[in-house]
């Protein structure tokens, strides 16, 4: 039953006394007469102030209300007119920077507007019913209203790149034709709920980019139809979960810049349709086990600063379609293989700052697409190859290979390595490390 309140509380009008409040109530509860709530907000824009003027008997009364609490719930107090639905702009095929817009006036059908809210900007319907939410960079303020669970044909929520705090509603979890949840560049706190790994539709999740806390729950095993899973630059703790091996459709797996220990478990290693697995500047441990050679897809593999050990495997550079490969700032020992000059789409190799020996392999210079080589701060030794320093007189896209080695004189007055391309020369002289610029003529 619906609790009594006393009249000079609520509105009075005719609209009101049909009943809106019974069909609204399951929603949100007593929340609905709270003036100074979203909910009361949303609640009273339905009855009073929607030129629409819907009726308590329309199948998307409870759709529009739950739109409209959205905004509500995201709208910065004493600035309603700088919350931004202009937002993307078909023509250029780029997002507005909306923190240089005062108005709202390049919306085609802004939120609130008298139009069927399935027009409103950012809004996608399937007959009818609110299919996609995309309001990505539009200078959302405020928190997430749990009543967005109550939209169950939503396939797509964007809320990324906004002002977004406080927590992810656990609620979000029911949303069994979720297929993609992207909340990163936001403030969010708090956990990942649990009931989020209950999304059995969910392809994307990305929560990168908040501050968000706490482990990684072993339930993330059950996201099996995964592709992308970004979880960088939070405040993570604990291992990763060996159950992160279960996703077997996962594309894209970043995690960096949060504080996981442990190591990486084996099954990512072995999964053949990862395209980028981007680690780091975590507090891991561990080697590249020698399976490495079956994520055959593998375009960008990155692990810099972390606390990885031992060599290199030779089964790494069979990884030809590489791209990206940064193992900087690690305990990584051995020699680079000859075997790199198979790497011909690698453009980018960052292995600073290791514990390699050895020479610079002249096959190097069958790698035409290189354009940043930094090899510094490690016990290589030996010639830079004329092969290798071809490629600075490629006339590529970035003009001239990027290339830094441990060039500078060290404390015997000589380079380790001896280097007549190099744009920068380093040195680790007692640990006092430093590079220069070097201009050649």
């Amino acid at each position: 039953l619906l609790p009594t309140f006393s009249p000079t509380d609520f509105p009075t009008s005719t609209r009101y006394m049909k009943g809106f409040d019974k069909m609204i109530f399951p929603v949100s509860g007593n929340n609905i007469y709270d003036r100074s709530s979203a909910q009361g907000q949303a609640f009273l824009w339905i009855i009073d102030n929607d030129k629409l003027k819907m009726e308590v008997t329309d199948s998307r009364l409870v759709q529009r209300y739950i739109l409209a609490l959205l905004y509500f719930s995201t709208v910065e107090i004493g600035k309603v007119d700088k919350w931004c639905y202009c937002g993307y702009n078909s023509t250029e095929d780029e997002y507005y920077n909306c923190y240089k817009i005062d108005s709202c006036a390049n919306a085609v059908v802004p939120f609130l507007d008298e139009a069927d809210e399935c027009e409103w900007h950012g809004v996608t319907c399937v007959k009818n019913k609110v299919s996609e939410i995309d309001l990505r960079q539009s200078k959302l303020y405020g928190t997430m209203p749990h009543e967005l669970s109550q939209l169950q044909s939503l396939r797509v929520l964007n809320l990324a790149d906004n002002i977004i705090r406080g927590t992810i509603p656990k609620s979000l979890g029911k949303m069994q034709h979720l297929g993609d949840l992207a909340l990163h560049y936001n403030f969010l706190t708090g956990t990942i709920p649990d009931d989020i790994y209950g999304l059995s539709s969910l392809q994307a999740l990305d929560l990168g980019y908040n501050a968000l806390s706490g482990t990684i729950s072993r339930l993330i095993g059950d996201l099996t139809y995964v592709k992308a899973l970004r979880l960088y630059q939070n405040f993570f703790t604990g291992p990763l979960p060996v159950e992160l091996g279960n996703l077997k459709n996962l594309n894209f797996l970043w995690f960096h810049e949060n504080d996981f220990t442990g190591t990486i478990p084996s099954g990512i290693w072995n999964n053949p349709k990862l395209k980028e697995f981007w680690g780091g500047f975590n507090l891991q441990t561990g080697s590249i086990p020698t399976s490495v050679n079956k994520m055959v897809d593998l375009t960008m593999l990155r692990l810099d600063d972390d606390s990885f050990s031992g060599s290199i495997p030779e089964e790494l550079w069979d990884l030809t379609k590489l791209s990206w490969l940064y193992l900087n700032e690690n305990n990584f020992s051995g020699t680079i293989s000859t075997k790199i000059g198979q790497m011909k789409k690698l453009k980018r190799l960052s292995l600073k700052n290791n514990k390699l020996t050895g020479t610079i392999p002249s096959e190097m210079g069958k790698l035409v697409d290189l354009e940043m080589a930094w090899l510094y701060w490690n016990d290589l030794s030996g010639n830079v190859t004329k092969e290798v320093c071809a490629l600075s007189k490629l006339e590529n896209e970035n003009n001239k290979l990027d290339i830094h080695t441990d060039c500078s004189e060290g404390s015997n007055n000589e380079p380790k390595v001896v280097c007549d391309c190099c744009t920068a020369c380093c040195k680790d002289t007692y640990g006092a490390k430093e590079c220069h610029k070097v201009f050649w003529k």
